[in-house]
């Protein structure tokens, strides 16, 4: 990126310490802004005065650099230090954007970080399971994670130059507007693109990126056979978020034209969470026996998402305003549970 000036980016509403000397890592589904955040991130740091030689952006996700096999990342970094002549009263900031296409990456982000303290790593990943088993323990203590998420409607305002106060917004005149902009927010979703591009065929644009996430980040990931399986199983999901279900209900309703062992059901859907197509609620109880063995609940990661996909008979707006009311418990950081009463008395979040 040193031959060419930032693209325009809507800030978000999050910061990082890059000060620090952790791991930064960003997770999030694909094309919920993890990208542009980078650049909001090297914006932040251009302003600040670290020089712009000290600065690198790489994607990885680039089919330019296909294939990959894991020593790339040291080839660059060695290369890049050759041909720039990097100030050494600044660190090198490193922003490492899809990170789990390079084999082993983690091994080397380890390495680098115990070896060189002039170098801040920064990276980017569409999965959960980025940072678990093997992983963790390698950056124990060395990292810090922060979770993206397409557009909360503050944001979404923010975009359309909307400013609210929440103690005079039952009296304000911008009233009627907001209420347009939310129904607005809640057919099409927060996903970066759909705002900036209106007048694009949104739902087409959406319907899109689902078929990423199942083709991309899981069935090419995972190397799944049965794909049309897993995209049945998701489009049922995203057909009946907020409502209840366990793993036998699940397995009796595909029953009919299929063969799923409760296995096969627990890893795809844990794999649909990985990619953070869908999160799941457990259902609150003392005992965690008993909460173990209850109906969990699902939510999907964008309301637009919801509507471009799923095959329902009629609009069911509860399940909606549900689903948002989630996603920004969500963002707050809350411990989320439901709970139902065996006389079927139920409170939602």
């Amino acid at each position: 990126m040193q031959e060419r000036e930032l693209p325009t980016f809507q800030k978000r509403h999050k910061s990082l310490r890059l000060d620090s000397p952790h791991v930064e890592d960003i997770l999030g589904v694909r094309r919920c802004g993890k990208t542009y955040f980078m650049y909001q991130l090297i914006s932040s740091l251009i302003g600040s005065g670290i020089p712009r030689v000290n600065i690198v952006y790489i994607n990885l996700d680039d089919d330019r650099l296909q294939p990959l096999n894991g020593d790339e990342l040291q080839l660059l970094v060695n290369t890049y230090r050759e041909f720039y002549e990097i100030s050494g009263k600044h660190k090198l900031y490193l922003f490492l954007d899809e990170i789990q296409n390079i084999p082993a990456w983690e091994k080397w982000t380890k390495s680098t970080y115990d070896r060189e303290r002039n170098i801040k790593i920064t990276i980017s990943g569409s999965n959960a399971s980025l940072l678990s088993g093997d992983l963790s323990t390698l950056l124990t203590g060395r990292h810090l994670t922060t979770r993206m998420f397409p557009f909360s409607f503050a944001e979404f305002l923010e975009f359309h130059n909307i400013k609210i106060e929440l103690k005079t917004l039952p009296y304000s005149e911008k009233n009627i507007e907001i209420k347009k902009r939310f129904n607005e927010y809640l057919e099409n979703g927060g996903f970066p693109e759909v705002i900036f591009y209106p007048s694009i065929k949104q739902k087409e644009l959406i319907q899109s990126y689902f078929e990423d996430i199942i083709h991309k980040d899981i069935i090419s990931r995972h190397n799944l056979r049965s794909a049309q399986t897993l995209k049945q199983l998701s489009i049922f999901c995203i057909s009946n978020i907020a409502k209840p279900y366990t793993f036998n209900s699940l397995k009796r309703i595909f029953a009919n034209y299929t063969v799923l062992s409760t296995d096969v059901i627990i890893n795809y859907l844990s794999f649909l969470e990985d990619a953070f197509l869908f999160f799941s609620v457990k259902h609150y109880d003392y005992s965690l026996k008993k909460q173990i063995n209850k109906p969990k609940k699902l939510y999907c990661i964008d309301t637009g998402m919801v509507n471009a996909v799923s095959f329902r008979s009629s609009n069911n707006i509860g399940q909606l305003y549900e689903n948002l009311v989630f996603l920004q418990l969500l963002r707050s950081n809350r411990e989320i549970y439901f709970w139902q009463a065996d006389k079927g008395l139920e409170v939602d979040l």
